[in-house]
């Protein structure tokens, strides 16, 4: 007995278009959240290039001194640090003047990792711990920006933070 089956292969084919087709809008799918998420990382990183930019500031380094001869200073000036804050793990402490810090992406917004940077308008001294110790600072009257990268605090007489 021989049995004729004549629609089930029209039938296997369509259904191979069908999932052709549902493959095909996956993939096309896939390719544009990859894509728009290609672009929003563009995006994110040209911003975090743009804000590491804005708050590198250059400008001759700051005195920086032992704890004993910044003592003496803050004694011979009449000063008092009593200004202290804490941001991303580093402590910050001044004796005047207002400060504005930010998280900066390393390697000029590139990088993965972040560090601190706080900009001060006139701070007269200035003392900061990290996990590698204190550091002591006095930039008197001038602007200061202090940038703790890998626990270790550069300072400079220069800000572009006025209040």
């Amino acid at each position: 007995m021989t049995v004729q089956h004549h629609g089930g292969r029209a039938k296997d084919r369509g259904q191979q278009i069908g999932d052709g087709v549902l493959a095909v809008i996956l993939a096309a799918s896939v390719a544009a959240l990859f894509a728009a998420n290609a672009a929003a990382d563009r995006r994110q990183r040209n911003a975090d290039i743009a804000e590491a930019k804005g708050w590198t500031i250059v400008g001759p380094p700051c005195p920086g001194l032992s704890r004993r001869a910044y003592l003496a200073n803050l004694h011979a000036a009449d000063l008092r640090v009593a200004r202290a804050f804490n941001f991303d793990g580093v402590r910050f402490a001044r004796a005047y003047g207002d400060v504005s810090c930010e998280e900066i992406h390393d390697d000029g917004g590139q990088g993965p990792g972040v560090h601190p940077v706080c900009q001060f308008t006139s701070p007269a001294a200035l003392e900061v711990t990290t996990p590698r110790g204190e550091f002591y600072f006095f930039p008197q009257a001038e602007p200061a920006t202090i940038t703790v990268f890998q626990s270790r605090p550069e300072c400079v007489l220069a800000s572009r933070f006025t209040d």
